[in-house]
């Protein structure tokens, strides 16, 4: 069995962190000469965690120049990864026992983000992640690709016979179905109301997804 993690929003609390970051690069883009709203808050900017870099920037702050949104979405990055380091960076509780708990149940964990490679590997040092994944799959590895598109890479590095989704937006769904795998929806990320509609099984913490995904199992 091999689970297909989502991180932000599933494993990682990402709020308070990609806030800081945004901001940060919104104060650059405003000394540069360009209008930024910089008191926007961690909560209305959590609406766009779990998108990739671009698809962020375009939805809020479509009029900047492309070069320009590069440049603020590569700061924000930056801004992030050093806030890992500094130990701003927070996994939701119950998720350090939860994994604890899967992969003594035999089960194979790896990693499915809309992230950058660096970004992911500060997180992995920073947590010592190689406790319990087998596997790291960044979207920057694959050109930003929608995950749905990177699950068949997953399952050819790690053939098995079955596995499991898991994450807290409609991207983490949709790789669910469109490769024909059950997924579990966490509804304490960063999804939007009816975002999860279709989950196989809905949690509402961490605390409650071996449970669910030994449900799953034991359905198959």
């Amino acid at each position: 069995m091999t689970l297909i993690l989502d991180y932000d929003g599933t494993l990682h609390d990402t709020k308070a962190l990609y806030g800081a970051a945004v901001r940060k690069a919104l104060a650059k883009l405003e000394a540069d000469g360009f209008t930024a709203d910089l008191s926007v808050t961690d909560e209305r900017l959590s609406r766009y965690l779990g998108m990739t870099a671009d698809e962020m920037w375009r939805s809020f702050m479509p009029a900047l120049p492309t070069d320009i949104m590069k440049k603020a979405a590569k700061a924000v990055g930056e801004n992030m990864k050093k806030g890992i380091y500094l130990g701003e960076a927070h996994l939701y509780a119950g998720v350090t026992d939860a994994l604890s708990t899967l992969k003594a149940d035999g089960m194979r964990l790896v990693i499915l983000s809309n992230c950058d490679k660096a970004y992911l590997e500060a997180h992995r040092a920073h947590f010592d992640l190689d406790r319990f994944f087998a596997g790291y799959f960044p979207a920057e590895s694959f050109g930003y690709a929608l995950k749905a598109a990177v699950v068949p890479h997953i399952i050819e590095r790690f053939p098995d016979d079955r596995y499991i989704v898991v994450g807290d937006r409609s991207s983490d769904l949709e790789a669910a179905r469109k490769n024909g795998l059950p997924f579990v929806g966490c509804a304490y990320g960063f999804g939007e109301e009816g975002e999860l509609d279709g989950s196989d099984i809905v949690i509402s913490s961490p605390g409650e997804l071996v449970s669910a995904v030994r449900s799953l199992v034991s359905e198959q």
